[in-house]
């Protein structure tokens, strides 16, 4: 341990590596901490390496540190990253502590937190990374999204219920309405929130749910066609455009979007004809009740003449 004190770079990284070997005892986890604060920085990193390899040990020793220690900010951000690079070990002594940093007045602090909770797979600090989705820095509320979706399914319920609750702050449903197509969940609660949010008030979040439902695919198209009758035309418009970018496997699909080519609203029947052209000849079938559709209107006839042509 003394050679880590020693002026050749050298010798402090070959004893940095040594101690990284040695058995996991916070005995030899102390003395790689203090070298994080007092080695130049191009050096550090033979530190931060062996104090990874220490795993759980060298997580109580950090997570003290954060908690006790007047610590700069770069400091802490040192530390929370090499938590989350001892991942989901690191989770059962450190959760609460780097939680906490979602919350310091320093933006790279938080950022670095809702990092290392991702790396960790920390399913218990899902509320409050939801939270940190309206983080004014967008640095910030983008590591969130990334930790959420790094913890997969077990964030998927509090994204649900974010995105229902329509007093929920605007940025967060916004979030919420994007993630869980990047988590790629088959949850039905969910995949029925997303359909009834494609005609949410606000933009960002129609568009949000409707990216998060063409990436889940196959799977939302029996909920799709499900809830295609809404009486809202904005809902049955969103949905039909959905089943053009799916577009499903089997027969249902496609004598169903036909039904929309005589909807009372003109946008839901121009909608029809566009996904009928996305399914190309699997919508042969559809030809007869494209044809009764060329006295329609000229936005609607221009799609029309479209799909036949693409059939």
């Amino acid at each position: 341990m003394e050679n880590l004190a020693e002026d050749s770079p050298a010798l402090r990284g070959a004893a940095a590596t040594a101690l990284g070997e040695i058995p996991e005892t916070a005995r030899s986890v102390v003395p790689l901490i203090l070298a994080l604060t007092r080695w130049p920085p191009h050096e550090r990193h033979l530190a931060a390496a062996s104090l990874v390899r220490k795993g759980t040990v060298a997580a109580q020793v950090l997570v003290m540190h954060l908690a006790t220690n007047p610590l700069s900010w770069q400091m802490r951000y040192t530390f929370l990253e090499l938590l989350g690079k001892i991942g989901p070990p690191a989770s059962p002594v450190a959760r609460s502590v780097v939680q906490q940093h979602l919350h310091h007045r320093e933006r790279w602090v938080r950022v670095a937190a809702a990092w290392a909770l991702g790396r960790m797979r920390e399913a218990k600090a899902v509320p409050s990374l939801i939270a940190a989705l309206g983080d004014q820095d967008p640095d910030v509320s983008q590591a969130a999204a990334s930790a959420l979706v790094a913890i997969g399914p077990a964030a998927i319920e509090g994204l649900t219920a974010a995105l229902r609750n329509p007093g929920e702050a605007t940025k967060i449903r916004r979030q919420a309405a994007l993630l869980p197509g990047l988590i790629k969940t088959g949850e039905r609660e969910t995949i029925l929130t997303l359909i009834q949010s494609t005609a949410d008030p606000d933009p960002v979040v129609q568009k949000g749910a409707v990216d998060s439902l063409i990436r889940i695919g196959a799977a939302a198209a029996p909920l799709l066609m499900e809830k295609i009758w809404d009486p809202n035309p904005l809902l049955r418009q969103k949905i039909l455009f959905l089943l053009g970018e799916i577009r499903p496997e089997g027969d249902e699909a496609v004598p169903l979007i036909s039904s929309f080519l005589s909807d009372d609203h003109e946008r839901v029947r121009r909608e029809a004809a566009v996904a009928l052209g996305k399914f190309a000849q699997r919508a042969r079938s559809a030809v007869d009740a494209l044809v009764s559709s060329l006295d329609d209107k000229e936005q609607v006839l221009r799609e029309v003449i479209e799909a036949l042509v693409r059939i």
